[in-house]
C-alpha cells in the first residue's frame, strides 16, 4: 500500500478472469478463486462505497412486502423458522447490490416450504454448470484454500415434487460473461479503491500527527554517540509522535546557533490535494453506482439547494431508472415461489421514500392539472417546446328542432320528426373510405363511450408502440433502449395513464385495450377515428310483419361514418322521462321486445355502434 497514493497513476480495476479448472471441476470466480472477498472488503473498508450499497438497499426493500390478500399476507410473514420474507429480501439485496446475483435455497417440508438466504459469494459453478458450495474459499490469513469443504447443490426444480431442497441462484445478464456475475459498480472499482486508500493516509496522518514527511534540523551540536542520539529522537517521539511511530527525520547540526530548521517534504498544498482527489473520488463512485444525485444518499453538494423538490425529482428518477428495475426482479422470484405454493401473487412492496410526504403521484397531480397545464410542465421538465393545443371539431349543421342551443340539451326525436336530413348533411361517406380496424364501442363506469385519439405526441406514441410490443418493460428499460431520458418517459407515461391508454401500479406498466386501439390505430399514415351504425352480431330478428325504428333504418340506409360530435347531438325518440335510455350510445333506436309473449323488452335495439379506424381511399 502505497504512503502517498495522490502520487501514483490509477488505471481502471481489472475485469476478473473467471477460470475453467478441469483438474478441479469448477470455475474460478476470480484468478483466485475470491473475487466475491475482495468485493466484501471494499464494501467494508469503503465509506462511501458502504453508505451507497446500504442506502440501495434500504430503497429496493423499502418499508416491506405486503399484500391485501389475508392468506398471501400469513405467507409473507413466514419465510422460515426465524425470519418473515421482508427480512429475508434485505438478506437477498444486499447480496444483489454487492454481486449483481443472489441466492435463495427451497426447503420442501410437509407442512409447507420454507425459504432461506444463500450467501452469494459462497457459491462456486461446476464445469457441467452444477453448484458447488464451501463457506472455507479463503483462510483467515486472506489466501485462497486449497482444500475448501465443498457440498454439491441441486438447482431447484420447481416441476419436481420429489425434490426435497434445491437452490435458486440468480445472475444478472451481461454480455460476454459466461459464469458468474460483475457488480454494477465495477466501473468505479478503482476510485473505490483509491477511496479506501485516501481513508488509509489520513487515519495514518492523524496518528503521526500530521508530522509525515518533516525533516528538524538542530542546529544545537551533534550528539557524541549514537544511544545520545536515539535516546533524543525517543523522548522526542514520547512528546510529539503518533501511534504508529515518527515519520520525522532528525538532522543535526555543529552550529552552536539553538533555533531549529522545519522542512516539509510533502509541500504544503498536500491537504488541498487530497481534499480535490476525495472529491472526484467520491464523484466517480456515484457514477459508477448509477446514482443519480447523491443528495439522496445524505451527501450535499456545493450549489446544491437540497430542497424538497430537488429531492423528490432525484428520487423520482433514480426510482425509475435503477430502483424499480432492481425491485422487480426480486420480486419475480418472489412472486413465482408464492405461486407454485399457495397460487396467489398479490404481493406488493412498499416504497421508501428519503422524507415521508404526501403521495403525490403522477395520478394525483394530472388529475388536477388542465390540458395547457400538462403541457407546460412537460415544456418545464424535458426542455421540450410543445406548442399549445388547437382542438379541431368538425362543424356539425344539426336542425333547430333537434338540439335547444341555449340550454345546450338536445331534445329527442318523435316520431314525426324528420332525421333523414340531418344524416345526410352530416357525416362522411363510408364509400370513401377503407376500414383498417374495427372496435366493439367500450363504455366507462358513467355510461359514455370511451373514445381514444390518434393524435399523440411523438414521444408518447413511441412510448406505447413499444410497451405493445414489450409488455414487461419498466421505465428504465424504455429510458436506455428508446434512448429517451428518463425524466421525459415519466412524464409521457403519466400523460398516457391520464388519458387511459395504460395503468401504473409501482413499476409495472399495463397498457389498456383502449391503448392497444391506439396503438394499431398510430401505425396507420392518416387514420381517424369514427363510427358507424351496425347490426349487432347475433340480433335477433324482426317480429313477423315489423319493421326497423324510422332512426335505425335511416342510419343503416345511407352508409355513412360519423364523428363522436355528430352522435352526441342525437337522441332516440323516446319520452323524456326515459331519458336515461333516450342516449343512442347506449339505447341507439330504442327498446326492443323480442318475439314471444315471455319475452322480456330490451333497453337497446338490435344494431350497435361500433368504433373504425379508417383511411381515406385514394
Amino acid at each position: 500500500m502505497s504512503k502517498f497514493p495522490v502520487a501514483t497513476t490509477f488505471a481502471s480495476a481489472e475485469v476478473p478472469k473467471f477460470l475453467e479448472k478441469k483438474s478441479q471441476n469448477i470455475v474460478y470466480f476470480g484468478a483466485d478463486n475470491l473475487y466475491p472477498f475482495d468485493l466484501i472488503d471494499l464494501y467494508n473498508d469503503s465509506s462511501t462505497h458502504n453508505a451507497i450499497i446500504n442506502g440501495k438497499v434500504g430503497y429496493i426493500v423499502g418499508n416491506g412486502l405486503d399484500s391485501e390478500d389475508l392468506g398471501v399476507k400469513k405467507w409473507l410473514s413466514s419465510a422460515n423458522l426465524s425470519e418473515d420474507w421482508t427480512s429475508l429480501m434485505k438478506r437477498i439485496s444486499l447480496d444483489y447490490e454487492l454481486f449483481n446475483g443472489y441466492a435463495i435455497e427451497v426447503i420442501r417440508t410437509a407442512s409447507g416450504n420454507q425459504y432461506h438466504h444463500v450467501d452469494f459469494a459462497n457459491i462456486r459453478l461446476a464445469l457441467d454448470g452444477t453448484l458447488q458450495y464451501a463457506d472455507d474459499w479463503i483462510t483467515e490469513k486472506g489466501t485462497r484454500n486449497a482444500r475448501p469443504e465443498i457440498s454439491n447443490l441441486e438447482r431447484f426444480n420447481p416441476a419436481d415434487e420429489n425434490q426435497k431442497r434445491g437452490i435458486i441462484y440468480h445472475v444478472d445478464y451481461r454480455p460476454n460473461l459466461k459464469h458468474y456475475p460483475l457488480p454494477v459498480y465495477v466501473g468505479s472499482l478503482a476510485e473505490i479503491k483509491t477511496d479506501v486508500e485516501i481513508g488509509d493516509y489520513w487515519l495514518k496522518e492523524v496518528e503521526s500527527g500530521f508530522a509525515g514527511g518533516t525533516i528538524i534540523t538542530h542546529n544545537n551540536g551533534v550528539p557524541e554517540t549514537l544511544e545520545e542520539s536515539k535516546a533524543f529522537e525517543k523522548s522526542f517521539q514520547d512528546k510529539f509522535g503518533g501511534a504508529s511511530g515518527s515519520k520525522i527525520v532528525h538532522l543535526f547540526s555543529p552550529s552552536k546557533d539553538n533555533s531549529s530548521e522545519i522542512s516539509n517534504l510533502n509541500g504544503n498544498d498536500l491537504h488541498e490535494r487530497y481534499v480535490e482527489m476525495s472529491k472526484r473520488v467520491k464523484e466517480s463512485i456515484f457514477i459508477g453506482h448509477r446514482v443519480t444525485n447523491p443528495i439522496l444518499f445524505g451527501v450535499k453538494e456545493q450549489g446544491q439547494l437540497g430542497g424538497r423538490s430537488e429531492l423528490d425529482l432525484a428520487y423520482e428518477i433514480f426510482s425509475n431508472t435503477y430502483v424499480q428495475e432492481r425491485k422487480n426482479t426480486i420480486l419475480r422470484t418472489i412472486k413465482k415461489l408464492a405461486f407454485l405454493e399457495i397460487q396467489n401473487t398479490n404481493i406488493e412492496l412498499i416504497p421508501l421514500k428519503p422524507i415521508d410526504t404526501i403521495d403525490l403521484t403522477s395520478d394525483i397531480i394530472l388529475a388536477n392539472l388542465t390540458r395547457l397545464e400538462i403541457r407546460e410542465l412537460i415544456n418545464e421538465q424535458t426542455g421540450l417546446e410543445l406548442e399549445e393545443e388547437v382542438a379541431v371539431v368538425e362543424e356539425v349543421a344539426a336542425p333547430s328542432e333537434m338540439c335547444s342551443h341555449s340550454t345546450g340539451m338536445c331534445s329527442h326525436f318523435a316520431e314525426e320528426v324528420d332525421i333523414m336530413p340531418f344524416f345526410k348533411e352530416n357525416g362522411v361517406s363510408a364509400d370513401d373510405y377503407d376500414i383498417v380496424e374495427r372496435f366493439e364501442l367500450e363504455f366507462n363506469a358513467d355510461g359514455q363511450p370511451i373514445e381514444f385519439a390518434t393524435e399523440v405526441q411523438d414521444v408518447q406514441r413511441e412510448i406505447l408502440s413499444f410497451l405493445v410490443e414489450n409488455p414487461q418493460a419498466t421505465a428504465s428499460v424504455i429510458s436506455q433502449t428508446l434512448e429517451i431520458e428518463i425524466a421525459e418517459v415519466t412524464v409521457a407515461l403519466g400523460v398516457l395513464e391520464e388519458a387511459g391508454l395504460l395503468a401504473l401500479e409501482n413499476s409495472i406498466i399495463t397498457v389498456s385495450p383502449i391503448g392497444e386501439k391506439v396503438a394499431k390505430a398510430i401505425k396507420i399514415p392518416q387514420a381517424k377515428i369514427k363510427y358507424r351504425y351496425e347490426e349487432r352480431p347475433n340480433a335477433p330478428a324482426l317480429k313477423q310483419g315489423g319493421k326497423s325504428r324510422d332512426f335505425c333504418a335511416g342510419l343503416m340506409s345511407i352508409n355513412k361514418l360519423y364523428s363522436r360530435e355528430e352522435i352526441d347531438l342525437l337522441r332516440n325518440g323516446m319520452k323524456s322521462s326515459y331519458s336515461d335510455v333516450a342516449d343512442v350510445w347506449l339505447a341507439r333506436g330504442g327498446w326492443y321486445t323480442p318475439e314471444g309473449k315471455d319475452k322480456a323488452s330490451l333497453p337497446y335495439c338490435r344494431h350497435v355502434w361500433n368504433q373504425v379506424i379508417v383511411r381515406k381511399k385514394k
